[in-house]
């Protein structure tokens, strides 16, 4: 056996703790997103996702209809209701921009605000920061001081970079000390879908967990054998998508243990 050999036999495996769980290859987690513009409808929808085999929920603040000053208000009650209902489900929440397929449309700082907010409160296990937000980095380390998990995500709704590029967008990534990275593209047919996962499979072996879905319908297929392929974390939905491609909870839970058996584990002591 050569020295890169036992090199990569010994190495540990990324994982990203969420809550009483881990995730990474061969134990990814399947989410489903909650979202709503007002408590009633998040509430709601928390309830449809926990219904079925979600491993993690992403809430999506972004679709409150309330003002961002609001929000930092009244988000305890609300997030302390949220966590009740998901009854131990990991949460991570994410506030996605417009300028990043999402509805949220805070100033810089109401989005720093918003995250320091959060780092601040029990029940967040998982926090989304994008990557190239003016206050990522002041995002970045109020949750470090805090001790809550990142994930350092970034959308391409233009479309797809050749390889080469996409694992530089993923080193790129990994380079803002997250704890995890997501990197979701949109794939104009199947073989660009099919190169996503050949890079998902070169780049999910070292480093900290990684994420890559394609978008639209020619990325479904990323979302079924993406953790086949080494990524932590794919997204399905209970309801509502929030994102063009996701397909029903229940087909992709199914099919990812089918691949990968269970999704997440305990963390380690």
């Amino acid at each position: 056996m050569s020295s890169a050999d036992r090199a990569t036999e010994t190495a540990p495996v990324p994982r990203v703790r969420v809550g009483a769980r881990s995730f990474g290859p061969g134990a990814p987690a399947v989410a489903v997103p909650v979202m709503g513009s007002t408590p009633e409808e998040v509430l709601a929808s928390a309830a449809r996702a926990c219904s079925g085999p979600a491993d993690l929920v992403e809430w999506r603040v972004d679709h409150l209809a309330a003002p961002v000053a609001d929000l930092l208000t009244d988000l305890p009650d609300l997030l302390a209701r949220l966590v009740e209902a998901l009854d131990g489900v990991p949460l991570l929440v994410t506030y996605r921009t417009a300028g990043q397929g999402g509805e949220g449309h805070a100033t810089p700082q109401e989005y720093l605000a918003l995250v320091e907010r959060l780092a601040d409160l029990p029940g967040v296990d998982l926090v989304d920061v994008e990557l190239d937000h003016p206050q990522r980095d002041a995002a970045l380390a109020a949750l470090r001081a805090a001790g809550v998990p990142r994930l350092v995500s970034h959308h391409d709704w233009s479309g797809q970079a050749p390889e080469a590029e996409l694992e530089q967008q993923v080193a790129d990534l990994r380079a803002t000390g997250a704890d995890a990275v997501k990197l979701a593209t949109t794939p104009a047919d199947t073989p660009a879908a099919l190169e996503l996962l050949a890079v998902l499979d070169r780049v999910s072996t070292s480093g900290v967990p990684v994420a890559m879905l394609g978008m639209g319908a020619a990325g479904q297929v990323t979302r079924l054998v993406g953790p086949a392929c080494g990524g932590f974390l794919t997204f399905a939905h209970a309801g509502a998508a929030s994102a063009p491609g996701q397909l029903d909870v229940h087909l992709v839970a199914a099919t990812v243990e089918g691949l990968c058996g269970p999704g997440g584990e305990p963390p380690a002591p």
